[in-house]
């Protein structure tokens, strides 16, 4: 967890949610860690689409490190109600060839509309995507893929290179 208290972009600041980080903070697997949030840019991609689609939202960002999927479930479970959007961000394969990452990121989203485990083969966030898999079983919730592309499809992509994305809804 960061120790800040915003999160900064070209848009502005995005305030944290303080109180429930604090809370947060009460689990044995949550340590404040400013040093992974600098490294890290799955957020940083992530924060200024939320920004152009929210008016006003505060932020808990957790970066989920090597614990276990249950582990994470667990910890956000009992902060994932209706009016929280939960985000998480990961790529699929990397570096195949357009065919290679094609065939790989199949079979990943199958897994992942299956319910089965991903690994870190499959998706560099692996472990988010697996702690929400387990709330979707948890909480009967409906998966819907939205779209799958990858670095290749770009006009101007490299398909000897390249890298998968997914995004999907869940209802409940």
């Amino acid at each position: 967890m960061p120790t800040h208290r915003f999160f900064s972009t070209p848009l502005g600041d995005v305030r944290l949610d303080t109180e429930t980080i604090a809370q947060l903070m009460n689990n044995p697997n949550c340590h404040y860690n400013d040093h992974a949030h600098a490294e890290e840019h799955s957020l940083e991609v992530q924060l200024p689409f939320l920004q152009l689609c929210l008016s006003d939202f505060e932020l808990i960002p957790i970066l989920t490190g090597t614990v276990n999927s249950i582990d994470v479930a667990q910890l956000i479970e009992p902060y994932w109600d209706d009016r929280t959007l939960l985000v998480i961000s990961t790529d699929l394969s990397h570096f195949y060839t357009y065919e290679e990452c094609e065939d790989i990121d199949s079979k990943s989203c199958s897994k992942i509309e299956e319910g089965r485990l991903l690994t870190s083969k499959e998706a560099c966030g692996y472990l988010g995507v697996n702690a929400v898999n387990q709330l979707i079983k948890q909480q009967r919730c409906h998966l819907q893929q939205l779209s799958r592309t990858n670095s290749g499809d770009s006009p101007h992509g490299d398909k000897s290179r390249v890298v998968g994305y997914v995004s999907y809804a869940i209802s409940r």
